[in-house]
């Protein structure tokens, strides 16, 4: 009987604590990916900054990058110049193609 009864205090304790572990264990494996997802992020947002940080960089030393700048971002032009928009690339492409 004290074999019994040692095994139901066994099997009582084991799932009681069971009870207690696997929500927590879940827990700290979502927390888990939570971090993972988190910290990878976080390097793309570094990436990005990074690539902003040479960028502004190139534009206080390289008066070629501020070129660049205006005539991609703003349209800009040199005197004697033409900038041409295309508003619609799929018809664009479809003349090239014919």
């Amino acid at each position: 009987m004290s074999k019994f009864l040692i095994a139901l205090l066994f099997i009582v304790s084991t799932s009681v604590g069971a009870y207690y572990i696997v929500p927590m264990y879940q827990q700290n494996q979502d927390l888990k990916s939570q971090l993972d997802s988190t910290e990878l992020a976080l390097l793309k947002q570094r990436k990005e900054i990074d690539k902003k940080r040479i960028l502004i960089d190139d534009l206080h030393r390289n008066p070629a990058a501020i070129d660049k700048v205006a005539r991609e971002k703003f349209g800009l032009c040199r005197p004697g110049e033409r900038v041409y928009k295309f508003t619609d690339e799929d018809k664009l492409r479809d003349l090239l193609e014919d």
